[in-house]
């Protein structure tokens, strides 16, 4: 005897449902056509959740795999909420870790369910001797662009594939210094430093620049600008570094020895103009853009050539050190001095050139604490200098301190006044002025960055003076593209703190010009005789690298995976470790990969929260992470890896090193216990996953694994932290100690702002467009329609959606800004780590929660934990039995919250977070998207349907009543329309919109035939698609559009008869939904209609509505057209599916 069958009513995805008892959550969804994705279910197998890719949200209090855990009266089951997605989007890329995938309909249909679309990065990885691109790295955002084209004026990344050694590209590193994601970066030269530090033969020598003094201290959280040079002296020594020089006194030679130049010029009737020679990039420029122009180029060598020529000849011919024997190198605020030192005519000048930065990253390799650091003075012979040679640095400086030297020398009087020549300073971009000395007039000029320079000579206005300075960067080399990156305005404060400063030095020296400097007066006493040693003078030409020639005669092949990542390892190694290993540091068996150097080596996730976290993680977990060696592994039979693969950095280098290590090992590791964690950057081109390797290398190895292997994707919306925190906690509580406490991250920081004119005008949100309402008509009870007054550079294509991002109603802002004691006028300056936030910079609190906080949707865990984290005794403990138990109404009449409002006003009383903790944590406002129907006349046209759903009537069996939902969107568009309905005189609202691509897009051929399908509201997808018909040169397009017969859809029927009116198109079939008739049902009948159109194999389907889930809506779909094609073309049934499946299908489900 059958059991009768019991139902139980259950909520999914917000619709109410009453379903079979005893049923898994997957088997409900089945039935009821839900998609879930599943790789490791088989209906003839137990379920085992292997896959992880079932995972659904349950009750708004965990997660659970569909396979296995079973409905249960009243349950609210989730299977597409942004947590779900994240999760099995995660567990589908670590369970599809393969490097072919094998041909199957169910994994084809994950992909499209998990990456319908893959991001292509056209540029691909680069690198010279300056400068490195990562195209992994690479968001797009075209700040590099722009640098290049607006302010340096040079145009080399206007190419879809620029390549820095064959364009225009000069080296000047300003693209460096705008990257917000260090995609283009410095070629590091300090592991070349390093190993001649090690050797115990070589004399390092180290000079340091003068715009360098002043930006050092920004890496160690000085005040911009602040003179450092003594604790960088003191810094080098405890480095190694044998002497310490200042690079001015070579800028003092530059000054005699150009200046004299000139001097000859203007006595002999040179060529004119004579541009400065200081400046690499505007060196490269010349060579590149206008040849013609080298003569004028002063022949004199740069400071810092000048210095380690003297530092390698006269300097060792007095301490009687071989020349072959001495190491020079370079602290300099410039990456085109990278290349400089590799010309063939300055080849061996000057040995490295390392950026402040890489100064920092060595004194962190050797744990130098910068606030113990003492001022040292520099080292004597070439080590001291005049005001002269200090100013350098700054734009104009080279102009002041050339023309005090020319008057000195043809007044033959010492200059007292400097301030005389102080006209070349500023910020201008091109600065002139007309000097006097005795009967000769110089017309002198600076060109503040390469962009005025460019100006000066394409409009023939440089042949207008005897003498002209020229500074690629912006400011000068205060301002290099190899400074420290600054988050503030790189024209405000810290180029003027260290442009101040660096005349502050000029200003404080009695010494101002290299005429009283006793070391340059020793110097040509004893050893140059005279000015215009060929020692120190050069030509200029194009010059090419042996690096280079080889780039340009064979490109670099591709290699396997593990061959990349060592090439990769072997090219960023870790110096220290070479330091203590010699010759045999990849062969040594112990590889010091401690969790402090873990820590230290996730810079890179400096941007991302998820940093703090692994931080405390790392300090709190009781087991050592990243053993250290194999004999250690054995001896403590445990072996946990946290490895940031992301970039290329010194944990990914050892865990490489360690992989060759335990792929060289014969050891047998039973009873070893191990895990792997592994942060990765799924949007780079090249993912490498070395612990990857790691995890099955361990494997094989017999070792046992605690949990699976967990692969943290950085570049996801919340940056892997929720992935990393269930990682850890699943791995303590096998594991059965304590997990580590650990705070939430903040991703806001605000200060306090002035500026109240906020309050009456209001910065748009960030991506978005502020538009007036044209008009609203209600189509019928469900449909209306609203038209939009959009700007005339809002760009559109057919297909395109519209985004509307509502707000929070203004009484309910009121409520929480009362329960949280938060004044709505408090204006703050907010900065945000959350690339995905609408915020804009300034806000006023009322703002804040009326436009970006959704108070009208259920709280978070991480909001619950803030307000705990706040809360008194009696607080803490009711918000922990909420964090635990969840939103269960029927357990606790008193604690119940349904929305982020009710939550604050309930549990304020207890404790009040900080604003930015609660901007972190409470959800965030997120747009509703709509189809655009039509854009003309700069407006655009959607139609909005209401959500309704029916709720069960308890006192009445079997009846049901139909109710409008509640959420923030759908209050927020009912008050819109209300609000223009009930007022006479049309009241034109503000929204916030923008146009997002949309999932419809037409064919590149017009000619290409088009069969499209609508099911109620995907009429508007379709019809956007039609209106851009507007011709002859379409080809035939068939229309199937089935709606449930209300008053607002009979008006899109009317839009698709006077389409086909038109002969916009050539056959239109409508269909009034029944149980018995549907879009299916009408193609299998007019079955030659649509032969005419799908026997040609370049016919394109489209179907829009919100009848189905995507995968059942595909499956009828192909169902009906295989059927066609085996009726109309007589093709037996693995024939038509085989013919089918060669057209393109494009679902849209409208939501």
């Amino acid at each position: 005897m059958n059991k009768p069958i019991h139902y139980i009513p259950v909520t999914i995805n917000g619709s109410q449902y009453n379903v079979e008892e005893n049923q898994t959550i997957l088997e409900t969804c089945k039935k009821l056509g839900i998609y879930i994705p599943r790789l490791c279910y088989h209906p003839d197998i137990p379920p085992f959740g292997q896959c992880g890719l079932c995972i659904v949200e349950i009750d708004d209090n965990g997660t659970g795999y569909a396979c296995i855990q079973k409905v249960a009266p009243n349950m609210n089951i989730s299977t597409n909420s942004e947590t779900v997605m994240e999760l099995a989007r995660s567990n589908f890329y670590n369970f599809m870790d393969m490097s072919v995938y094998p041909h199957s309909k169910d994994i084809e249909d994950l992909f499209n369910y998990f990456a319908p679309f893959t991001e292509v990065h056209e540029r691909q990885d680069d690198k010279n001797i300056s400068m490195t691109f990562n195209s992994s790295l690479c968001i797009g955002c075209d700040r590099c662009v722009r640098m290049c084209v607006d302010i340096q004026g040079i145009d080399a990344l206007v190419e879809k594939n620029p390549r820095f050694s064959e364009n225009q590209c000069i080296s000047c590193g300003q693209c460096i210094a705008v990257c917000p994601t260090s995609a283009i970066t410095h070629t590091p030269s300090y592991q070349h430093v390093l190993k001649n530090l090690a050797n115990k033969d070589k004399i390092v020598v180290l000079q340091i620049a003068p715009a360098v003094r002043v930006s050092v201290g920004d890496l160690f959280d000085e005040p911009p600008g602040t003179v450092v040079t003594g604790k960088i002296i003191d810094a080098a020594k405890q480095l190694g570094f044998n002497y310490v020089f200042d690079t001015c006194f070579a800028a003092d030679v530059t000054t005699i020895e150009e200046g004299n130049e000139f001097l000859e010029r203007l006595n002999n009737h040179g060529t004119f103009p004579m541009f400065t020679s200081c400046c690499p990039a505007w060196i490269n420029y010349i060579e590149k853009s206008h040849p013609d122009l080298v003569a004028n180029i002063s022949t004199t060598k740069s400071p810092h050539i000048i210095e380690g020529v003297l530092i390698k000849n006269y300097f060792a011919k007095v301490k009687g050190i071989k020349k072959q024997n001495i190491f020079v190198v370079s602290l300099m605020p410039c990456v085109a001095k990278k290349m400089e030192i590799k010309r063939m005519q300055l080849a061996g000048d000057v040995d490295a050139v390392i950026i402040p930065q890489e100064l920092a990253d060595m004194m962190k390799m050797f744990e130098i604490n910068w606030n113990q650091l003492k001022n040292k003075e520099f080292d004597s012979i070439v080590g001291h200098s005049s005001g002269g040679g200090q100013i350098f640095g700054a734009s104009g400086g080279v102009t002041e301190a050339v023309v005090r030297y020319t008057y000195e020398k043809l007044t033959n009087e010492t200059l007292k006044d400097t301030l005389k020549f102080s006209i070349f300073r500023g910020n201008e971009s091109l600065k002139k002025a007309e000097v006097k000395i005795n009967d000769v007039t110089l017309k002198l000029a600076v060109c503040n960055g390469i962009k005025a320079a460019k100006h000066l000579i394409e409009t023939n206005g440089h042949t207008d003076f005897h003498l002209i300075e020229v500074m690629s960067c912006k400011g000068g080399c205060v301002n290099g593209g190899g400074q420290p990156k600054k988050r503030h305005n790189r024209q405000t404060t810290h180029l003027v703190k260290r442009t101040e400063n660096i005349f502050g030095i000029d200003e404080k020296m009695d010494i101002k010009t290299p005429k009283l400097n006793p070391e340059v007066i020793q110097l040509y006493e004893d050893y140059l005789k005279k000015p215009g040693s060929h020692m120190l003078h050069t030509h200029y030409e194009h010059q090419e690298t042996t690096f280079l020639a080889n780039l340009r005669n064979e490109r670099t092949k591709h290699h396997m995976l593990l061959s990349e990542m060592r090439m990769v390892s072997i090219s960023h190694s870790n110096a220290g470790s070479m330091l203590q290993m010699g010759k045999n540091a990849f062969t040594n068996t112990t590889l010091n990969l401690s969790s402090t150097s873990l820590v230290s080596n996730l810079s890179d996730l400096g941007k991302h929260k998820v940093r703090k976290l692994v931080e405390a993680f790392t300090n709190g977990f009781k087991f050592p992470i990243n053993t250290t060696s194999i004999d250690q592994i054995l001896e403590e039979k445990t072996a946990f890896f946290v490895i940031n693969s992301s970039e290329a950095n010194e944990s990914f280098d050892l865990a490489i090193s360690f992989y060759d290590l335990l792929e060289n090992s014969f050891d047998d590791l039973t009873g070893v216990r191990y895990a792997v964690c592994e942060f990765t950057n799924k949007k780079a081109k090249n993912k490498f996953r070395i612990g990857r390797e790691i995890d099955i290398l361990m494997e094989h190895h017999l070792a046992s694994r605690i949990t699976p292997y967990r692969e943290v994707d950085i570049s996801s919306s919340d940056f892997g932290e929720p992935n990393f925190e269930r990682w850890y906690m699943v791995l303590c509580y096998i594991l059965g100690v304590e997990p580590p406490k650990l705070e939430i991250s903040v991703l806001f920081k605000m200060a306090r702002s002035k500026d109240k004119s906020i309050i009456k005008y209001p910065l748009r949100p960030n991506t978005f467009t502020i538009a007036s309402l044209k008009e609203i008509s209600k189509l019928d009870e469900n449909l209306t329609k609203i038209v939009i007054n959009v700007s005339k550079g809002t760009t559109y294509e057919p297909g395109d959606y519209l985004q509307f991002l509502p707000k929070n109603p203004p009484e309910l802002v009121e409520k929480v800004l009362a329960s949280l004691n938060f004044t709505g006028d408090e204006v703050y300056k907010v900065k945000s780590a959350d690339h995905s936030s609408f915020i804009p910079e300034i806000i006023s609190t009322r703002q804040l929660l009326e436009q970006y906080l959704d108070l009208c949707t259920p709280p978070t865990r991480e909001m619950i934990k803030i307000f705990a984290e706040c809360a008194n005794e009696e607080g803490q403990a009711l918000l922990e039995e909420l964090n635990e138990n969840g939103n269960n109404e029927d357990d606790n009449k008193d604690n119940v919250y349904h929305t982020a409002a009710q939550f604050c006003e309930t549990y304020s009383k207890y404790g009040i977070p900080e604003l930015p903790k609660l901007l972190t944590c409470c959800p965030k406002i997120k747009p509703r998207t709509f189809s655009i129907l039509k854009h003309e006349n700069q407006q655009m046209t959607v139609i909005m349907q209401k959500h309704v759903f029916y709720t069960q009537d308890d006192d009445k069996q079997n009846s049901t009543e139909k109710k409008e939902h509640e959420g923030l969107c759908s209050s927020y568009f009912s008050s819109l329309i209300n609000n223009y309905f009930n007022n006479t005189e049309k009241p034109k609202d503000k929204v916030a919109f923008k146009v997002a691509p949309g999932i419809l897009r037409y064919p590149k051929s017009n000619k290409t035939p088009v069969i499209m399908i609508a099911y109620n509201l995907g009429a508007s997808s379709c019809l956007a698609l039609l209106h851009h018909r507007t011709d002859s040169t379409f080809g035939d397009a068939i229309v199937f559009y089935e709606h449930t017969n209300s008053a607002g859809f009979q008006e899109l029927e009317k839009e698709f008869h006077n389409l086909h009116e038109k002969g916009t198109i050539t056959n239109l079939f409508i269909i009034n939904s029944t149980e018995n008739t549907s879009n299916y049902n009408s193609i299998l009948e007019n079955s030659k209609d649509v032969w005419r159109l799908w026997k040609d194999d370049s016919t394109v389907v489209f179907f829009s509505g919100n009848r189905k889930s995507e995968s059942e809506e595909t499956k009828i779909i192909n169902e009906a057209f295989v059927k066609t094609t085996i009726k109309e073309g007589g093709l037996r049934d693995e024939e038509a599916m085989a013919y089918t499946s060669r057209h393109q299908f494009t679902i849209e489900i409208i939501k």
